[in-house]
């Protein structure tokens, strides 16, 4: 009779109850409201790991992901693409917006490019391993003023499986 999401909680509890040192969540809040999903995020999981416990927490929902967790993993086909602490991930993971005006440049050679948006006037790169490097590179093909912009976890997520999906075609 109880809800899902008191279920989910009951459930939680009862684990709990051993005193594990190592917690797994897969998927803990599949089928639940938006509001029962970030009250057991944000304050269950927190106070989990406040306690000095390990939470494993897999999920599809990546906004939740990096809502809560320290370290993250990206595992695709059951292969694990990254692994790193989740401010190590965001900070060289970036978005670079650039005008083209009417050309665009070559980006072969270019480290660390993962995808390419082409907007009318501008492209915007998604680049992994950001870093000066980069920018001398982009600057080498004519790109002047590049825009240095942040990246969610979840873009990260979609544009990291989808680069390793391309690398595996072109096998």
């Amino acid at each position: 009779q109880l809800s899902r999401g008191n279920r989910a909680r009951l459930c939680l509890l009862l684990a709990l109850s051993y005193n594990p040192e190592l917690i797994i969540l897969d998927e803990p809040t599949s089928g639940l409201d938006p509001i029962v999903r970030r009250d057991f995020i944000e304050n269950i999981v927190s106070e989990i790991s406040d306690e000095g416990k390990t939470v494993l927490f897999s999920s599809h929902i990546v906004e939740e992901v990096e809502r809560v967790a320290d370290d993250v993993g990206i595992i695709n086909d059951g292969e694990l693409l990254l692994t790193a602490p989740l401010d190590e991930i965001k900070a060289s993971y970036k978005r670079i917006r650039y005008a083209t005006n009417g050309t665009r440049p070559e980006l072969a050679g270019v480290p660390g490019v993962l995808a390419v948006e082409n907007g009318r006037h501008e492209q915007v790169l998604t680049v992994q391993g950001w870093d000066e490097e980069t920018l001398r590179a982009l600057g080498g093909r004519g790109v002047q003023n590049p825009e240095v912009l942040p990246i969610s976890l979840e873009d990260i997520f979609v544009n990291t499986v989808r680069a390793e999906r391309e690398r595996r075609a072109n096998r």
